[in-house]
């Protein structure tokens, strides 16, 4: 008996395809973890293509909860290979299966306790990268994993799980979506889009009824497809969070396409179709690498945060923004990092080159990809006021706390403000966040003081403006209330004497 294990949607399509095409006269069973939200469901779909002989749940629901409770407490090392032996004499009395029977294993995320249960008996097992391409990326999963369950990633590490383990006798990693050259031993070229090509026309359906993808075909010349990460449902942000996130990259990144929404399978507080009513909406049941079979043309742009799956659909997407899970924190400086660029952008003339200093350089990369920077005018963009041979440095003020550097304020000529303001469009209320210019060339300062910056941002319904004689003309009103303030404070005095 062959045994196929997998926790999520696209773990189940990997398995499913992996026995058409490598085990299809073999008998089979399927387990799927009971993590995943719409478990029963899927077993019960899965069962309907008559692949496995047998698709049955996998206990885990709850099973690292406990250990990650002990282990908060007292993160050793001698405590993991402690709650490991616990943990794996659990997976031991609760497997559904006979292992003695089993000849094959065939396992779709072995950071989990069948997994550990498989690295700890010195079993040997065909290992599934648990997303395109995330073979080499699989920092992006242990970042997530490290705040949702510090035991589960210190295990994952501990143990080389996520492709990295000697006892894995195959590797099924698809090549072309891999980042940079990485050691191809024990590697097989597994390409879940190439696969769905080749199957035939019966087969094809099998899979695709299993996921229930639609028949209706969408497609529009300028369209963007927004793919959703499960951010609620893990405890990393609040559902408002959420729809505020995917409303600034949206306003940013594709303020004019027609929208398509594909959310992840685990997303389940997401509102989408009553945020975005104007959007199509697939499904969470099917996996996004079945959403060619549901379009007729190519996405103009992919946007995600964190979901790898984006990269399973590279063919499909002229441009990817993809950006990683430090967005979730830098989401509310994009209007920073926009008049940034946007006031390099009115350097470009005078030859820059541009150098970020920061935690946000994924953002920062994809924020100023369309700047040219190759000049011998050297701008520093940086997260932390700091002195610097630049010739002109924008300090972002990330926390809005709005202290300089002593050394700046020493020679506070050299010194441009630039007051962004925020405006919400509903409520006409109005905030006020200052990025920072340093600069010794008198002409560039001058340049920099005649900036003006406009950005509406419909999804958000805000409105970006950075007009340095408008901002001047607040100052001087405010300064006349206060003058007038003082002097009625004088005339109270008196009285009292």
């Amino acid at each position: 008996m062959i045994l196929y294990y997998g926790v999520t949607s696209y773990h189940v399509l990997c398995c499913m395809l992996h026995k058409m095409k490598w085990n299809a006269n073999e008998e089979a069973r399927l387990y799927i973890s009971n993590t995943h939200p719409e478990c029963e469901k899927l077993i019960e779909a899965v069962k309907t293509g008559n692949i496995f002989s047998d698709v049955d749940r996998f206990l885990d629901k709850g099973r690292m909860l406990p250990f990650k409770k002990k282990y908060g407490k007292n993160p050793s090392r001698e405590q993991l290979m402690k709650l490991t032996q616990q943990l794996c004499q659990e997976v031991e009395r609760d497997l559904p299966f006979d292992p003695n029977k089993m000849k094959e294993y065939n396992i779709c995320g072995d950071q989990y306790g069948l997994g550990i249960w498989l690295i700890c008996k010195g079993k040997e097992y065909n290992y599934f990268e648990e997303g395109c391409g995330v073979y080499t990326r699989s920092h992006l999963l242990l970042e997530n994993l490290k705040r949702l369950n510090p035991f589960q990633h210190d295990l994952a590490l501990e143990y080389q799980c996520m492709g990295q383990n000697k006892k894995i006798k195959k590797k099924f990693v698809e090549f072309s979506s891999q980042e940079g050259i990485f050691d191809k031993e024990h590697c097989v070229d597994f390409s879940v889009k190439n696969i769905l090509k080749e199957l035939s026309q019966e087969e094809l359906s099998q899979v695709l009824g299993v996921f229930q993808v639609p028949e209706e075909k969408h497609g529009e010349k300028e369209s963007v497809l927004l793919l959703t990460q499960q951010f609620v449902n893990m405890g990393f942000l609040t559902v408002e969070q959420e729809k505020e996130m995917y409303d600034y990259m949206l306003d940013f990144f594709a303020p004019k396409a027609s929208l398509y929404v594909k959310p992840h399978p685990s997303d389940w507080q997401g509102l989408y179709k009553k945020w975005y009513p104007e959007a199509t909406v697939f499904e969470r049941f099917m996996p996004s690498e079945l959403l060619p079979y549901v379009i007729d043309q190519i996405f103009s742009k992919g946007i995600t945060v964190s979901s790898t799956s984006i990269f399973g659909l590279e063919p499909y997407l002229e441009e990817i923004v993809c950006l990683d899970s430090s967005f979730e924190e830098a989401y509310t400086q994009l209007p920073k990092y926009y008049v940034a660029g946007e006031l390099v952008k009115t350097l470009e003339h005078a030859d820059v080159k541009v150098r970020y200093e920061g935690e946000f350089s994924r953002l920062f990369d994809t924020m100023t990809q369309d700047i040219c920077s190759h000049g011998e005018k050297e701008v520093l963009i940086s997260s932390e006021c700091k002195c610097s041979n630049a010739d002109l440095i924008i300090y972002l003020n990330p926390e809005n706390k709005d202290v300089l550097l002593e050394e700046w304020m020493e020679q506070d000529e050299n010194i441009v403000p630039l007051p962004i303001e925020i405006i919400d469009m509903e409520t006409g209320r109005e905030e006020i966040e200052f990025i920072f210019c340093y600069c010794k060339d008198e002409e560039l300062r001058k340049k920099l003081a005649d900036l003006e910056v406009g950005k509406v941002l419909k999804k958000s319904k805000k409105e970006i403006v950075v007009e340095q004689e408008y901002y001047k003309r607040k100052c001087l009103a405010l300064e006349g209330m206060l003058r007038a303030t003082n002097q009625r404070v004088e005339e109270l005095k008196q009285k009292i004497k």
